[in-house]
This record gives C-alpha cells, structure tokens and sequence, in this order.
C-alpha cells in the first residue's frame, strides 16, 4: 500500500506527480513523485547501471511499476 502523497506535484518542477518511485543508494531509501514520463526516464536512465549491478542479498523482486 503506497503512503499518502504530502505534496501533490513534483518538486522538481511543480507539475502533477502520479507516481511514488524508491529507490536506495549508498544504503540510503528514498523515494520521489513523479509523473509518468518522469519515472520512465528514471528507469531508462538507471538501467544500464542496474544491468551492470547485481541484487543485495536478500533484496527481493517487486512487479510494483
């Protein structure tokens, strides 16, 4: 269950957010709303370094998108 939205808009730039994207680096969780072309492009930006990575142990598989 996604956590209620404390701001409505992306801080980035103030446009509507429709989506809560987390993610962690340096052992820290964070998370951001962003619209949908936003989250696309953080993926596609991420996703050469994902390959690369590999899973922590224990980190489990999320079909959550």
């Amino acid at each position: 269950m996604d956590k209620p939205r404390t701001s409505p808009w992306v801080e980035l730039d103030r446009t509507v957010a429709v989506e809560t994207v987390p993610f962690s680096l340096d052992d820290v969780d964070y998370e951001i709303d962003l619209t949908v072309d936003r989250a696309t492009s953080l993926r596609k930006l991420l996703e050469r370094y994902i390959r690369a990575g590999r899973r922590k142990p224990g980190a489990y598989f999320s079909c959550e998108r």
